[in-house]
């Protein structure tokens, strides 16, 4: 049986995330099948935007960065 990429299963609630082609960093506040809503802050407030799976880039903690190990 093949496996099926399954985008939101890769994001939970409350993850960092970067939005590429917007400058834009926030929250995951919402996980959907066909997207993700992500609370960033614009002009001096927070907003709740929706956004495809390819547009969200989850930011990695600290402690996930410093146990990289290049091969």
């Amino acid at each position: 049986m093949a496996r099926h990429n399954v985008p939101w299963a890769e994001l939970k609630l409350g993850d960092h995330v970067r939005i590429s082609g917007e400058d834009l960093e926030g929250r995951v506040v919402g996980v959907h099948p066909h997207n993700v809503e992500v609370s960033v802050f614009v002009d001096g407030e927070h907003v709740r935007k929706s956004y495809a799976y390819e547009s969200v880039e989850r930011v990695p903690t600290l402690g996930e960065a410093s146990r990289y190990v290049d091969h």
